[in-house]
């Protein structure tokens, strides 16, 4: 660790949390109705409307006049508001920007290119994490770190025919533990059409780069939420996910589907760990019991290749429900048998239940509870010739107070992990025999929405595992202070 490293990392930091404090302070100020004295640049509006507001970015000068925004300089395009779209001239006579603001207020700005809306984000976070790399015993290490996630999302298209791509960068730098220091990548592509009557098509492409093995939200923020747990390092991992599917309307009682999903994980760290590629193929058959409920029988089969070990085949058949009892309670369930044999390593075939579930039920207004229910069979990273049976159960409730400004979010879950095989580690070191992990974990935190697209917040995360091999057993608390921007 060098002098150098140290001092920027310390000034990141302290940069960030003068921010958060900054940018939240501002916009407490701004929501009580408390406007600034001066500002480099000033867009002033009268009775609501932007008539005569001017605006002086570098050499740029936008001004407008009865309606119409001017740009003097570049091919700068602004559509203003006074609640519809007015005519745009540049001095170039190029249109290329517009930031459409209907209503006269940044709340409702909304920037297009041609007929691709764009969406940019940004998350900044500061975060004190007790146990960094999950260890147990007295070795865990703690620190406090910095998390910058700029991003931006474009959009084209709407309804039954759009098209999205969003970008997102996680930017993490630590206090002390320089050798920590990250950026992580997320990308993703959606689609969904309409090309005939009756079909529907989806398609999804994703990429990610993680590290910590944390699930993070659409702003980098860590949800307290991990897959195979890796006591004792952070583990760095590249995901590639492909989704297609489509569903056709044989009459107005029937349709038929098809889903295919393909994932690529790659670990880079620490060496050893051990990637696949899995594959899934899946066909149901949908019953239109009523115009708010759809049961469903389908068939679907895999197969899970291993960088090193054992692969697997599968098949199986599911049955289940997509449902919206009312309009304050809406969810789905599907329950299925799978039967998996391996190439090789000693395995024997295995018959197992498979099931997702997820259901919301808005108690009130300003109450929403949420539960989801997880269970399917996947190789495992830290062992060769293995695979782990998991089963996870999640329910989180979010209420609203000051006309839906503050928001209040809970949340509790318990995952239980059985490893098929007597355990070894992929050193060929630490504990070994029969391996089951029980992971709990809770989450609070309050969200504060200065403005529709502005908010910040703070929230607590623990987590804990017990495990049959004590060397797995961990816990760990995460407190976070936020602020992020999204239009």
């Amino acid at each position: 660790m060098t002098m150098n490293n140290d001092i920027q990392g310390k000034a990141l930091l302290f940069a960030v949390a003068g921010a958060l404090v900054f940018l939240t302070t501002v916009g407490l100020a701004a929501d009580a109705g408390i406007s600034p004295s001066a500002g480099a640049a000033a867009l002033q509006a009268s009775s609501g409307k932007l008539d005569n507001a001017k605006m002086i970015l570098d050499d740029v000068a936008i001004q407008s006049r009865g309606g119409t925004m001017y740009a003097a300089a570049g091919p700068v395009a602004v559509l203003p508001g006074n609640n519809s779209a007015a005519n745009v001239e540049t001095a170039s006579g190029t249109e290329a920007l517009s930031l459409q603001a209907f209503g006269s207020k940044l709340d409702d700005v909304k920037i297009k290119i041609g007929d691709v809306y764009v969406h940019p984000h940004l998350g900044t976070s500061f975060t004190y994490d007790d146990n960094l790399t999950i260890s147990s015993g007295g070795s865990q290490q703690g620190d406090f770190y910095a998390l910058v996630s700029p991003g931006v999302q474009f959009q084209y298209g709407k309804g039954e025919n759009t098209i999205s791509l969003d970008y997102q960068a996680g930017i993490q730098r630590f206090f002390r533990l320089n050798s920590m220091n990250t950026v992580d990548h997320n990308l993703m592509l959606t689609g969904q059409f309409s090309p005939i009557e009756k079909l529907r098509v989806h398609v999804a492409q994703g990429f990610s780069r993680a590290t910590g093995g944390e699930s993070r939200d659409q702003f980098g923020s860590p949800t307290g939420q991990i897959g195979e747990r890796v006591p004792g390092t952070r583990t760095e991992i590249v995901n590639y996910t492909t989704a297609l599917g489509a569903e056709y309307d044989i009459s107005q009682k029937t349709a038929i589907g098809a889903d295919f999903t393909m994932s690529i994980s790659d670990y880079t760290n620490p060496p050893g760990l051990v990637g696949n590629t899995s594959y899934d193929v899946r066909v149901p058959f949908y019953y239109h019991l009523s115009s708010k409920t759809d049961l469903f029988l389908g068939a679907d089969g895999g197969a899970s290749s291993v960088d090193r070990g054992a692969s697997s085949t599968y098949g199986g058949f599911d049955v289940g429900a997509r449902t919206r009892l009312t309009g304050k309670i809406n969810g789905s369930v599907r329950v299925g048998y799978q039967h998996r044999d391996f190439d090789g390593g000693g395995i024997s075939s295995i018959d197992t239940v498979v099931a997702t579930a997820s259901a919301d039920w808005a108690i009130t207004h300003h109450t929403t509870l949420a539960a989801s229910i997880n269970r399917g069979v996947a190789p495992a990273a830290s062992t060769i010739n293995n695979y782990i049976e998991s089963t996870l159960l999640d329910l989180s409730v979010h209420h609203k107070l000051w006309h839906d400004k503050i928001t209040l979010s809970a949340g509790v879950g318990y995952e239980r992990d059985d490893y098929g095989q007597p355990f070894a580690t992929f050193t060929g070191s630490g504990a070994t025999g029969s391996r089951s992990d029980d992971y709990y974990y809770l989450r609070a935190g309050c969200d504060y929405a200065i403005r529709k697209w502005w908010s910040a917040g703070a929230n607590y995360r623990f987590r804990s595992s017990v495990s049959s091999l004590s060397a797995y057993d961990f816990d760990n608390n995460m407190v976070s202070i936020y602020t992020r921007v999204s239009f």
